[in-house]
């Protein structure tokens, strides 16, 4: 049996900033057809559709600026994932489950009776889908070493396999005909098994009106489910599940419906649309309208997004200059420079690691490892947002610079920071005093000899740096 349980994610009202790049239709196609992007890998390659309106749609690949047709037949086909290897799966010439290698060279998959769909390809290469053209009368398959499998076990099922992580677990949407009735329901499928590893007959209190429409590495799951009172097909919400546990994405009263997730990666980012918006929910529970995070003045109109890589970028579709086009979303970046001054230290900087932390509301939400130059330079990139920025290094205390904002091209931060925690808890006391003392006259190759204690960085523990921390003894770095 499925017991969900729902808890609610708010608003975020701060804005993400990102680059948009429009994907246009390639000649003859320009002037007669759109784009829709619904893939996306980790090398930045999108896959989609040409859509016309006087025949049926092409399989289209956008990789590195170039915009390929995969699929020129006038039955038509769809290109729906890619894979971190450049692997496609779709369909082509109509209704045919399609695979199209790294060079483009198309395949046609093997289906148990006729037609189908390949919906996704994980980087192990598997592939799952269905056969059958839609409706009730499809089976959920899955795609391995040339072979073709049904996911329904042993019992009489009809469904459809949507999507499948590199652990190889899949998900999508089945139902059972069980005395002549007939049961359905969103599930997480594992190779040639029903849900929980078996083939039990499933009971009417097993569901709920849900789809399953992405799944990542860490097995969480997002879709949408039925608004209750279910009233029409159209009253959904933006759901993900994860161990047990449906949380629901739209925080809205009940009067603001049609909500649904349509990516993830493994960070846990969400993408989807709602209220005919593409949006993102963020792995920390953050709602943001994309459209609010683009310049503005670019003529677009986000209206799904379809999409999520593990860098962030994002793809989907929408209308530029009232035209209906494919998009691509890339983080935007501003360079962070500036200089660390590692007080009373002598020895070569650029051994001397430097982390900082990336910090809003007392949360870190990135790291950094800053490699310095010969003069202490620095450079590292982040999102435009305003950040406290709390730097620290081995042997010294930590440094916090409050409110940095990240905007323009670049921002420059300096600080300098105080020397003599050898016990790195970030004050000078007593304990530091003990470990130099354990350490006093050492060198490298001793058994006594302690690098943290090398307070000058001269190969030694010496009186130098028993000055270094009795100058600075009763220090305490920022939190």
């Amino acid at each position: 049996m499925l017991l969900f349980q729902y808890t609610l994610i708010g608003s975020y009202a701060q804005t993400y900033r990102y680059q948009i790049q429009a994907i246009l239709p390639p000649a003859p196609y320009t002037n007669t057809a759109s784009v829709a992007l619904f893939s996306i890998n980790d090398l930045g390659q999108a896959v989609g559709r040409l859509g016309f309106r006087n025949r049926n749609p092409l399989a289209f690949l956008w990789d590195q600026g170039q915009a390929i047709v995969l699929d020129s037949g006038f039955s038509g086909g769809e290109a729906l994932d890619i894979n971190n290897n450049g692997i496609i799966v779709g369909r082509a010439n109509g209704y045919h489950p399609a695979l199209w290698d790294a060079n483009h060279v198309l395949t046609y998959l093997p289906v148990l009776r006729s037609g189908g769909i390949a919906y996704a390809i994980n980087d192990s290469n598997v592939v799952v889908g269905t056969d059958g053209q839609g409706g009730l009368n499809t089976i959920p398959l899955k795609w391995e070493n040339g072979q073709v499998v049904s996911l329904c076990g042993t019992i009489p099922c009809t469904g459809t396999a949507v999507d499948i992580n590199n652990n190889g677990d899949i998900i999508g949407t089945v139902s059972w005909y069980i005395n002549q009735d007939l049961y359905g329901g969103s599930w997480i499928f594992k190779p040639l098994e029903q849900y929980n590893g078996d083939d039990n007959p499933p009971t009417p209190d097993d569901f709920i009106w849900a789809e399953v429409l992405a799944i990542n590495d860490q097995q969480q799951v997002a879709g949408y489910r039925g608004v209750l009172p279910f009233t029409s097909y159209i009253d959904t919400r933006a759901i993900r599940w994860e161990n047990g546990v449906v949380t629901e994405l739209d925080h809205e009263p009940v009067t603001y419906r049609n909500s649904y997730v349509r990516g993830i990666n493994n960070r846990g980012d969400l993408v989807g649309q709602k209220h005919d918006s593409a949006v993102l929910w963020t792995a920390e529970g953050h709602e943001i309208n994309l459209n609010d995070a683009i310049p503005p003045g670019t003529g677009w109109v986000l209206r799904c997004a379809t999409d999520i890589n593990n860098a962030g970028q994002i793809v989907g579709y929408g209308s530029f200059n009232n035209k209906i086009c494919g998009f691509v979303l890339t983080p935007a970046q501003v360079t962070i420079t500036g200089n660390v001054e590692l007080q009373d230290f002598a020895g070569d900087v650029t051994q001397m690691p430097v982390t900082v932390e990336l910090r809003q509301g007392g949360n870190v939400v990135g790291t950094r490892t800053l490699s310095l130059g010969a003069d202490g330079n620095y450079a590292f990139t982040a999102s435009p947002e305003t950040y406290d920025l709390a730097f620290k290094a081995r042997h010294w205390l930590r440094k916090v610079v409050p409110n940095v904002s990240a905007s323009g091209s670049s921002v420059t931060v300096n600080v300098s920071l105080t020397n003599g925690d050898i016990d790195g808890d970030n004050e000078v006391t007593l304990f530091d005093f003990g470990a130099l003392v354990s350490a006093f006259g050492s060198m490298p190759g001793d058994s006594n000899w302690n690098p943290e204690a090398d307070l000058d960085g001269d190969k030694e523990v010496t009186l130098f740096d028993f000055g270094v921390l009795v100058s600075n003894f009763g220090a305490i770095g920022d939190d």
